[in-house]
């Protein structure tokens, strides 16, 4: 069978390289998914998924390390018989080390608390771990707000919000009434944007932002109350992160609206020198290309940032749509960030369709666009686990790998074609690849990693 490795012909490279798109080795669903929240749920050391669904029960997608999905959720967690959930949360709640679910109902449907057993299996606790509540939530945030090293949970509701604080051992108490001061018109609409927590005011405590009049929340000891300067209107609903390089936390307002901090939880507009009026809305933030600043993933392709804040356009394309997911992690374990089923190419590895009996089966590998990359390709008869530091995961097995191919991509990607020998015997043997890249701006990188059986 080593044979089927080693039948290759000539790669080709394609006019043109996407920076993220849809591959077969995602398996997650096409179903409408209103939140998502990642984690290790099994402890295995990989990231996976809590979904929710508005009226669909809560999902588990279990992660294979590879980013792969599959869905987990029978034996692992139930639902009750009525269900809402608009907003799902990992945390630790009860201080045990692995992560807890923490999901919130519309329609009047109470708030749920998983506990975790450590291997991913969540039991409703609800009953004893909150007090009665029928507050229709779609909307929360879960995060310790009052620095006792647990989390706490506020929610929010059309008419308002409420705060519960963790007793470090995941019960819940309503402090609303001591610790809301002066938090009026706060609110939380089904379609509202979602709140968020930040340092804003470089204090060390969380902050909150919420929509609504008086959404900017300051953290003093626990206590939240209206910061005496709120956001102007065109701040609304803004995604957070350190856009200028500066330590402090700024803002990007409705999608389109660049907000600078200045250290102290007032904001400078910035627009007209660090955004393109080209732009569209932006969906969420992260570093797409590595290069330790926080780019832009919007509808219309990549902005990336110079690292002060002055953002440039990236040609990519990427299908967005209603299950683009904004959780960006390290999913499938090559060290970028990617969004749920939509895999960063920067450093990347994948095959277009599966292996099929006296066929061709293309391996495309992707590499940083626009660079000269020196690239190794893998291909072996078995999974594997051998770490590489500081380069990342051999994910295939070492005793059965071999080198696909050496080359200088210039530029990427390159498509490598195996031919499958017409063997019935071969159906379903398994075939992993990985690759290895000197890349120009980190040095040597593993990819990720992936497997395909023979049809």
């Amino acid at each position: 069978m080593n044979r089927l490795l080693y039948l290759l012909a000539l790669g080709a490279p394609l006019a043109a390289q996407t920076a993220f798109r849809t591959t077969r080795h995602a398996g997650l669903p096409t179903t409408f998914i209103v939140d998502c929240t990642h984690g290790d749920i099994d402890g295995d050391g990989d990231l996976d998924l809590v979904l929710a669904g508005d009226s669909m029960p809560i999902r588990v997608m279990l992660n294979d390390g590879n980013g792969l999905f599959v869905d987990a959720t029978a034996g692992r967690v139930t639902s009750p018989a009525s269900i809402d959930c608009h907003a799902v949360q990992l945390a630790d709640i009860d201080g045990d080390g692995d992560l807890d679910l923490l999901a919130a109902n519309e329609d009047l449907l109470p708030n749920l608390v998983y506990r975790n057993n450590g291997a991913g299996v969540f039991t409703n606790v609800s009953a004893t771990a909150l007090p009665p509540n029928t507050f229709d939530t779609p909307h929360q945030v879960v995060a310790d707000l009052d620095a006792d090293g647990d989390p706490d949970w506020l929610t929010f509701e059309p008419t308002g919000c409420r705060y519960y604080a963790n007793n470090g051992a995941g019960v819940f108490t309503d402090v609303s009434g001591t610790r809301l001061v002066g938090v009026t018109g706060v609110a939380g609409g089904e379609w509202d944007p979602a709140p968020r927590v930040a340092d804003l005011d470089g204090d060390g405590d969380l902050d909150v932002i919420a929509f609504g009049p008086g959404g900017l929340l300051q953290n003093r000891g626990g206590v939240l109350s209206p910061f005496a300067v709120q956001l102007p209107a065109q701040a609304a609903a803004p995604l957070t992160a350190d856009f200028d390089g500066d330590g402090d936390i700024d803002l990007l307002g409705g999608g389109r609206r660049l907000f600078l901090n200045q250290g102290n939880a007032t904001f400078v507009a910035a627009t007209a020198s660090g955004l393109p009026t080209t732009m569209l809305p932006v969906i969420t933030c992260f570093d797409v290309d590595r290069d330790g600043d926080v780019d832009l993933f919007a509808r219309n392709g990549l902005w990336l940032n110079n690292g002060s804040g002055a953002f440039s356009f990236s040609a990519a394309t990427h299908t967005v749509n209603a299950n683009t997911w904004r959780v960006a992690a390290d999913y499938d374990g090559d060290g970028d960030l990617e969004l749920p089923g939509l895999p960063n190419f920067l450093h990347h590895v994948h095959a277009p369709t599966a292996p099929v009996l006296g066929g061709s089966y293309v391996v495309e590998l992707a590499t940083r666009p626009n660079a000269p990359t020196l690239a190794v390709l893998f291909g072996a008869l078995g999974g594997g686990s051998v770490p590489l530091p500081p380069y990342g995961t051999f994910r295939i097995d070492p005793a059965s790998a071999l080198i696909l191919r050496v080359q200088l991509l210039m530029p990427p990607p390159l498509l490598t074609t195996l031919n499958v020998p017409n063997v019935p015997a071969l159906t379903g043997t398994a075939l992993h690849f990985q690759a290895v890249a000197d890349d120009q701006v980190l040095g040597i990188v593993l990819t990720n990693s992936f497997r395909d059986l023979v049809l």
